[in-house]
């Protein structure tokens, strides 16, 4: 995550735009719908996200802390996405809002996720896709200012990285196909770019969330294989092995 308060200020600015108000409430609702499955005490969303009054209900979590690298107004826990101090197998889902474009170390961030959740518990993430409008305009923008200098991530890199880890992925879902223009009127126009890039080219969205599910470890322990036991004749004596000699 960010330390940078520069660079952090330009993400906030980002949210607060159009077209990242409109990306937000699209991931949200994706979110919504992978959310019926998350069930448990505690949720842990690594990084700062949302502007707008939209976000996720969560309805069957009952806690939900927000960790992030620096203090601002809704933060719980100030940690780095790398290092987390919370313990291993006690997390029901982490939430990654575009957390792996903006972390030092992202798979870093994705072992941490691993380690503090549960045998069976749920991540979530959303992440800009490079091969997309968005991944277009940031050649051409510049990468001074956020989201332009995250790193945008090849989702089958990042589905790589999740089984790599254990993960099992559940569902891959494409959300926003407009162009990030800042004009509301402009903006409003290409509304119909969103049912065309859905229908014809899916996979190029600005943005893809992610569905995984940690596997659990096994309960039954493997032991050594098993073999026969020898077998004793009367009086002790151990049974000789029998043995074909073909010299005879």
């Amino acid at each position: 995550m960010l330390s940078d308060t520069d660079l952090m200020e330009s993400w906030r600015e980002w949210q607060r735009s159009v077209p990242g108000l409109d990306a937000a409430e699209r991931e949200w609702d994706v979110l919504n719908e992978m959310s019926d499955r998350l069930h448990g005490r505690f949720l842990v969303q690594l990084g700062e996200y949302g502007s707008g009054n939209v976000q996720p209900e969560f309805a069957s979590i009952r806690r939900r802390f927000v960790a992030d690298g620096m203090w601002k107004e809704g933060v719980a826990l100030l940690s780095e996405g790398e290092q987390l101090p919370i313990a291993a197998n006690s997390v029901n889902a982490v939430l990654l809002p575009h957390t792996l474009e903006l972390a030092k170390d992202p798979h870093a961030v994705l072992r941490e996720a691993e380690r503090i959740l549960i045998p069976g518990g749920y991540l979530l993430l959303t992440v800009f896709n490079p091969f997309s409008l968005y991944g277009l305009w940031r050649i051409f923008a510049g990468r001074r200012r956020f989201p332009w200098r995250g790193r945008f991530l090849m989702s089958a890199r990042v589905q790589d990285w999740l089984k790599l880890l254990g993960f099992s992925i559940e569902a891959l879902r494409h959300a926003g196909y407009r162009p990030p223009l800042g004009s509301p009127a402009l903006y409003g126009r290409l509304r119909l770019m969103e049912s065309l890039g859905a229908k014809f080219w899916p996979v190029a969205s600005n943005v893809y969330i992610i569905q995984a599910v940690k596997r659990g470890i096994p309960l039954t322990l493997i032991g050594k294989p098993w073999k026969q036991s020898k077998r004793f004749l009367p009086g002790h004596a151990i049974e000789p092995t029998t043995r074909n000699d073909s010299s005879a």
